[in-house]
Parts: structure tokens; C-alpha cells; sequence
């Protein structure tokens, strides 16, 4: 499955031009009784394999670190014992 997103369309495509990984989308969105995220990506490499809860936030900006933080903090208590939190983004400003 190739993602919809323009965002994690990119991510995808980086990371499948990493050496002796294997990626894929499972789901876009992403949603259980407990979150509705943007995506589901799981990346392999020879028998180990993780799996990222992705969420896509563009126009972030330094001073917002905190509360970015305080959010996958959250995020991250709601998701299985073997998810991770993914943040995909575009970048970080200094100012508004």
C-alpha cells in the first residue's frame, strides 16, 4: 500500500531508499477504540520488525516544543506495548 499523504508519501520513499530495510503502510488513518492517528508504518530489517503510530503536524514552531512534547507523551500512553509514536513533519520554524 502506498500512503496518500504528500508528507508521508516522502517518508515512505526515504526510508525504502535505506539499505536492508523493508517499509510498509498497514493503515492511513489509523484508528482503534483508543486513537485516531494519521497512519501505520512498520519497518523491517532481517526478523525484527517495529511499528510506528504516525501522526503528520505541519507548521510547527520551536516555541511549541513543549506542548508537542506533552501531546506524543499522551499519545505515546495510548498506544499497544509494541507501537511506536512517529512524527512526520516538514520542519520546525523559530517564529510564527
Amino acid at each position: 500500500m502506498f500512503p496518500k499523504n504528500p508528507l508521508l508519501q516522502k517518508c515512505f520513499r526515504y526510508l525504502e531508499s535505506l539499505p536492508n530495510l523493508s517499509v510498509s503502510i498497514q493503515d492511513e488513518p489509523y484508528s482503534t477504540d483508543k486513537i485516531l492517528a494519521d497512519g501505520m508504518l512498520e519497518i523491517s530489517k532481517d526478523e525484527a520488525k517495529v511499528t510506528y503510530i504516525c501522526e503528520i503536524k505541519t507548521g510547527l514552531i520551536n516555541e511549541s516544543l513543549p506542548q508537542i512534547k506533552a501531546y506524543f507523551d499522551n499519545f505515546s500512553q495510548r498506544l499497544q506495548k509494541d507501537q511506536r509514536a512517529l512524527l512526520i513533519t516538514q520542519g520546525l520554524s523559530n517564529s510564527c
